[in-house]
């Protein structure tokens, strides 16, 4: 229990540092946006699925969802090293919203399913750029600091100098990420999402 409680108080620290800092706080406050209309898109699609074409549809849908990403996954993660992070956050962000606004409009209209389809692989392949660049800039492994501002970064080194226990808290938290960036994890758990989606689609047929 007090291990728990540890980590209660540990975690709840780090939110207050985060909202501390006014472009992180606007950071995660974006980010929860986000992920919730991302959500909502999700379980929207999954239910316009099943209406569409029942249990296989779900399955089929999810193969377009999953399959593109994890084969474009590899490159779009270069994109948040040689382009500014932010930019790549808001294109990545301007083609979903355009690609969910077009699935709307097919939906709307009545038209093929085969189209909402299309626009779903699209909105997961983009959607491949974005997580990687928000675990560059808030992940926890790291202190971030603003672009071109050396002023920003010679306090941040300062404060990794100077803090007692700063920088090996980073180095453990780095660690402790760095099983699950594994090329192999990350194989290992595109296969059982496709294993467990093949196995959906044959009880449904």
């Amino acid at each position: 229990m007090s291990g728990m409680a540890q980590q209660l108080r540990e975690s709840l620290r780090a939110l207050a540092d985060v909202f501390r800092n006014p472009g992180l706080r606007r950071l995660q406050l974006a980010w929860v946006g986000s992920v919730t209309g991302e959500w909502a898109y999700v379980v929207a699609l999954a239910v316009y699925a099943y209406e569409a074409g029942g249990a296989t549809a779900v399955g089929l849908v999810a193969l377009l969802r999953f399959l593109p990403a994890a084969a474009v996954a590899p490159f779009a993660a270069v994109l948040a090293d040689r382009y500014s992070r932010q930019r790549v956050m808001l294109t990545a962000d301007a083609i979903r919203a355009v690609a969910l606004a077009g699935a709307a409009a097919v939906a709307l209209s009545d038209g093929p399913a085969a189209a909402i389809y299309a626009f779903a692989a699209l909105v997961a392949v983009v959607s491949t750029a974005f997580p990687h660049a928000i675990e560059l800039l808030a992940d926890g492994t790291g202190l971030l600091v603003p672009q071109r501002d050396p002023d920003a970064l010679e306090a941040a080194l300062r404060r990794v100098l100077s803090e007692p226990g700063l920088a090996e808290d980073l180095a453990e938290q780095a660690a402790r990420k760095a099983p699950d960036l594994l090329w192999a994890t990350v194989a290992d758990r595109y296969r059982a999402i496709a294993v467990a989606a093949a196995a959906s689609m044959a009880e449904a047929s």
